[in-house]
């Protein structure tokens, strides 16, 4: 994979929070910027999936929720006992 340089801007405390961290993980600056931007890239994948996904779900699909998951519980944990 070919990488290239770039210069970031970071506020002088943010800096020293940063360095206690990578200093206790054995990490460089690079590995835990790369690190952050990766998780910060799947968080916003997982909230555009969630917008896209809202209202795909429809309870003509789960006619056992009609009356409530709580309801639904309850008769699946008395077929356990009983």
């Amino acid at each position: 994979m070919k990488t290239v340089s770039k210069s970031i801007r970071v506020p002088q405390t943010t800096l020293m929070d940063i360095r206690l961290v990578i200093k206790s993980k054995h990490q460089s600056f690079s590995e835990f910027t790369l690190e952050a931007i990766r998780i910060y890239l799947e968080s916003l994948r997982f909230e555009e999936g969630i917008k896209e996904s809202c209202g795909t779900w429809s309870g003509e699909g789960h006619p056992e929720l009609a009356k409530g998951t709580e309801a639904f519980i309850r008769k699946m944990r008395k077929g356990r006992r009983g």
